[in-house]
């Protein structure tokens, strides 16, 4: 069976293989725009979709990069001109780079506060009919709210944020491509969740997995002075940083790589590049000088979105849902982080003695069991590891960005469940994390036999 197995993956193309997910994207389309669509349809495209990524990574023939980049577009702008259905954050991005142009900043002002305003462009009263939770000011980190900002001076602005991801996500196959080989720059380009997350609902993760990406290839460029090489690197990976901060996730891959001193630099560079919105934020919050429980409390209720995010949401959670039906919201927490900080440290040492970290597989899995203890899994989280898991791929990966996509099945998306909105059914968790976490288990077991028995 595995040699027939095979010979049939040896009877395969590239070309073949991108032509069948380019007509599945085609199918996603058109069920998503039907009046009837259905989640399930689409998770079951979308697991098509994946399949014949998974046997990309199997193929021998490999394309040219311009090959490589001619297919990223392909796949990415069928989906430039159809707007988000899974997921509205886009417009929340769209309406905060507008307020930034009104107002100087996107921090203050609350959407709500404009229903029923008028003077606002067609465009712009769309944007702010769909954007979730508008009694709340937006959450978005100062890096990312400049790329807000710059596609709000552009017409066009849903396509012109599309236009913006995709330019990033043809610079980074092109740094992949540098740093490791045409294959790695092919999986990353034709990955479906990173098209269905960035092209399709236009997430930003990828603009800042770019930048840590371009971090790794500047640290390659041997030729280039030290200082300057990792002075230029720590301050790509404080650009991710400021974009959002789970760029902190593949942090680990830069230990030994990049000296410990630069690592104090980045939260500095960060807070650098967000200046332009902190200042007139605190100045049109009007936010006290002198440190005080009574102001301090005073500040918090004026960073409402902040402190409400942090305090209440969870979505599609793993390991901070079981510690919260044990222990309580506020202890999972602590528990949960005490865990994951015991458990992330018993494998750094033991990848360190074993020489094992800080390899691109290595951070990966350690960032996938951060993002399992996180108390929201989307799936576009998963974005920041893709760089990495395509330099060093695995099967588990390939089951981590398959089945994350399985969260869209909740209340909102399953008519006649009688499931709240972001509910999901009693056995989805249990199997989707079942299905991410028994492969991360097993190569973690079978890695370690491997260099015991070494």
């Amino acid at each position: 069976m595995v040699h027939a197995f095979k010979e049939i993956i040896s009877r395969l193309n590239w070309r073949s293989l991108v032509v069948a997910m380019f007509f599945i994207f085609l199918s996603i389309i058109f069920n998503s725009s039907h009046p009837n669509r259905s989640c399930l349809i689409f998770i079951f495209l979308f697991t098509a979709s994946s399949i014949i990524w998974g046997l990309l990574w199997l193929i021998s023939t490999r394309p040219s990069l311009k090959q490589i980049i001619l297919i990223s577009c392909l796949l990415r702008l069928c989906f430039l001109p159809v707007e988000p259905i899974w997921d509205d954050d886009v417009f929340r991005f769209l309406w905060d780079g507008w307020m930034t142009l009104q107002t100087g900043t996107p921090y203050v002002h609350v959407p709500f506060n404009y229903f029923g305003g008028t003077g606002m462009p067609a465009e712009v009263e769309n944007w702010l009919d769909q954007i979730n939770y508008p009694e709340l000011p937006t959450i978005y980190a100062p890096g990312i709210q400049l790329y807000f900002m710059v596609s709000a001076l552009l017409p066009s602005s849903l396509i012109t944020w599309k236009l913006i991801i995709l330019a990033h996500d043809i610079a980074t196959i092109v740094l992949l491509a540098r740093l490791s080989c045409n294959k790695t720059a092919l999986l990353y380009a034709s990955c479906p969740l990173l098209i269905i997350e960035a092209a399709w609902h236009a997430h930003f993760e990828s603009i800042g997995a770019f930048w840590f990406v371009l971090a790794i290839w500047i640290l390659k460029q041997e030729k280039t002075p030290p200082h300057k090489r990792n002075l230029l690197a720590a301050t790509a990976l404080a650009l991710a940083l400021s974009i959002k901060i789970s760029a902190i996730l593949v942090l680990p891959f830069f230990f030994k790589r990049l000296p410990f001193k630069y690592f104090f630099l980045m939260p500095a560079l960060a807070i650098l590049t967000g200046l332009p919105f902190i200042i007139p934020t605190i100045h049109q919050l009007q936010l006290p000088h002198e440190l005080s429980y009574e102001n301090i409390s005073y500040t918090m209720g004026k960073l409402q979105s902040f402190t409400t995010f942090a305090r209440s949401w969870e979505f599609n959670s793993a390991f901070y849902a079981i510690l919260k039906n044990l222990i309580g919201q506020t202890s999972a927490k602590v528990v949960g982080l005490l865990l994951f900080g015991s458990g992330a440290l018993f494998l750094l040492v033991k990848s360190y003695q074993q020489k094992l970290f800080p390899s691109p597989g290595a951070t990966t899995w350690v960032a996938a069991l951060t993002l399992l203890f996180s108390p929201v899994i989307n799936p576009w989280y998963a974005i920041w590891l893709l760089p990495l898991a395509t330099l060093d791929p695995k099967i588990w990966q390939w089951f981590l960005f398959t089945f994350l996509p399985l969260s869209y099945m909740h209340g909102l998306f399953l008519p006649n469940s009688n499931l709240d909105p972001f509910q999901h059914p009693i056995w989805l968790r249990p199997l989707e994390f079942a299905l991410i976490l028994v492969p991360m288990l097993l190569y973690l077991k079978s890695t370690l036999q491997t260099d015991n028995n070494e």
